[in-house]
């Protein structure tokens, strides 16, 4: 729910229509680097593909017949099956790769989680476990169980999640760069300053 993990990470591919169903287990699209993980490609050539909310998509233009390439999408979480809704509406079939991260099942039985080993590191999931029965009964070693103090509780399930999460990924020889909003900065020519005067 909280960390984007890429043994929880789905991938769906479909063709550009205004409306698409999510995946049943679709939980938010994942964000690499600042972007959302999603494109459409044409001729081999990537469009990404920008987040607005669902409000915001409701005041764009919806004129009958207006069609263009896709810029932005949203998502509707509240009808069954989710949808992801795309604008302006799309001007042909293009295929999209829009990668997520998954709703995971619970973890009810030991004999689950050996076959559906989606969280790679037991041992968290056993420290967490314990401190969480630790709270319940007052037991005065919770803290110690479940501490995210790596000095003082190095074997604490926040202590060792923090160091799985900082090499879970394998991006440390990866460059990091900040991105301005793509709503308002970007590639739509129509924001650009007119620099020729038109008629002569």
């Amino acid at each position: 729910m909280n960390w984007d993990l890429d043994a929880a990470m789905g991938t769906q591919l479909y063709t550009t229509n205004t409306i698409n169903n999510l995946p049943s287990d679709y939980l938010r699209t994942r964000v690499v680097d600042g972007k959302d993980d999603i494109f459409y490609t044409i001729n081999g050539v990537p469009y990404p593909l920008i987040q607005i909310t669902l409000a915001e998509y409701d005041w764009l233009v919806q004129t009958p017949g207006f069609q263009s390439y896709p810029q932005f999408y949203a998502t509707n979480l509240s009808v069954s099956p989710a949808q992801i809704l795309l604008w302006p509406p799309p001007s042909g079939q293009y295929p999209v790769t829009h990668r997520y991260q998954k709703q995971m099942s619970d973890i009810v039985t030991p004999e689950t989680s050996a076959s559906v080993p989606w969280f790679l590191n037991t041992q968290i999931l056993i420290r967490w476990t314990a401190g969480l029965l630790m709270g319940l009964t007052g037991d005065q070693r919770q803290a110690e169980y479940m501490g995210d103090d790596e000095e003082r509780y190095p074997l604490g399930a926040l202590s060792l999640l923090k160091k799985y999460l900082r090499n879970v990924s394998d991006r440390e020889g990866a460059v990091k760069t900040v991105g301005l909003d793509r709503r308002r900065f970007g590639r739509n020519f129509d924001r650009l300053k007119n620099t020729k005067n038109i008629g002569w």
